[in-house]
């Protein structure tokens, strides 16, 4: 019988190679993986200069975050939006509205002791200095 007309064995397929298995992270005391190779240095963006922060516009109904921050009586450790230094703030005691009606309280109600209130350092206002550029970052109101 002439078998000519039955399919011939089909050919063996290759082995599969397994890939490199990287474990994360690496055993105790095992070396370290071999660096990858570095990538080709990307060319600085057309639209700023090197370094500079990029601003972009909020998309139309995309929520703005704004933070603002609330002053008390003691120094405080913030950012200065003008030098962008991590400080805490110089405070400075002033006398307010808080303090003139004290005086004036004291004043109507007792006529020679209207000096008082001007020695409670409870009743003045605080303000917040930047140590580093001395701009002024807010203020700490006992009435607003």
């Amino acid at each position: 019988m002439d078998k000519s007309y039955e399919n011939p064995a089909p050919a063996p397929l290759p082995a599969p190679q397994a890939a490199p298995v990287e474990a994360y992270p690496p055993a105790y005391g095992a070396p370290a993986p071999p660096a990858k190779a570095a990538q080709p240095a990307q060319p600085a963006p057309a639209y700023g200069a090197p370094g500079q922060p990029v601003y972009a516009q909020p998309m139309p109904g995309q929520p703005i975050m704004v933070t603002t921050v609330q002053y008390g009586k003691n120094p405080q450790n913030v950012t200065c939006p003008t030098c962008k230094n991590q400080v805490i703030t110089q405070t400075t005691a002033e006398n307010g509205l808080a303090m003139w009606l004290a005086v004036g309280g004291c004043c109507l109600f007792t006529g020679c002791c209207c000096w008082i209130p001007l020695l409670i350092s409870d009743l003045k206002d605080v303000s917040h200095d930047c140590p580093v550029c001395k701009t002024h970052l807010g203020d700490a109101k006992l009435i607003k």
